[in-house]
């Protein structure tokens, strides 16, 4: 997978995604232009709102370089 700078991306427990959907977490991506942390929650109290009751967890990265990771740094991960 290739990412590159101004990419964002959102993962997420199923509590989240099945009461939201890809559909709808793609229209809160395009239509807010949160900083990652705000992102992660919005989308979250959303999912509460719509009626998540089983664990939900949102994390939003976003990426800042195109500079690819070295080969020893991306297999620590």
């Amino acid at each position: 997978m290739t990412f590159k700078s101004g990419d964002t991306l959102v993962l997420m427990t199923d509590g989240v995604f099945d009461v939201m959907g890809e559909e709808i977490v793609q229209t809160i991506l395009e239509a807010h232009r949160l900083a990652p942390d705000e992102l992660a929650r919005f989308v979250l109290s959303q999912a509460k709102a719509l009626g998540a009751q089983d664990d939900a967890s949102v994390a939003v990265i976003r990426i800042l370089s195109d500079t690819p990771l070295r080969s020893d740094t991306a297999a620590a991960l």
